[in-house]
């Protein structure tokens, strides 16, 4: 259910996007120095992983629920903002070969072209990280803040985002 409330959410939004012609340019010059390194397009699509791990951890329905409830808000509220302020990703398209070009074509793809701010892929890996962290104790939390960390630091490093919308 979750899958289709972001679907349709994301998806609208950027077909709405992509209808007008009205941009934001929201980024720091000094942004478009940022590295663009194809291989942490893996840390980026981990999020899909983490998504699949929660009913695993989740065994109780109220909490699989609470949680389902919270990234079904974050959706709906990024869609408002995805609408109001539709944001022009100021990087160079990045044309890429090697072993992460399949990894980074899918992120590139499914990031779909206007949806960047808020980024739903730093809110997603924070709320898992803190939810799924939670019934883990200190170790468990702060290998899930790391990994948090990994997935927010990715959506920079393969040039999906900008500081603003992270």
């Amino acid at each position: 259910l979750f899958a289709l409330v972001f679907i349709m959410v994301y998806g609208i939004a950027d077909g709405i996007t992509a209808m007008h012609g009205r941009r934001l340019d929201l980024h720091f010059g000094w942004e478009l120095g940022i590295p663009f390194i194809p291989a942490m397009s893996l840390a980026y699509l981990s999020l899909n992983g983490m998504f699949l791990v929660t009913p695993f951890v989740f065994r109780d329905a109220d909490r699989f629920r609470a949680l389902f409830r919270v990234l079904t808000i974050e959706t709906v509220v990024a869609g408002f903002f995805f609408l109001a302020l539709p944001v022009q990703n100021a990087y160079p398209h990045a044309a890429v070969d090697g072993p992460f070009a399949g990894a980074f074509r899918f992120a590139d793809a499914v990031n779909l072209n206007y949806n960047e701010l808020p980024s739903l892929h730093v809110a997603f890996a924070c709320t898992l990280a803190l939810a799924l962290g939670a019934p883990l104790g200190l170790p468990g939390r702060m290998a899930m803040a790391a990994w948090a960390a990994l997935v927010v630091l990715s959506t920079l490093l393969i040039h999906q985002h900008h500081l603003l919308s992270v």
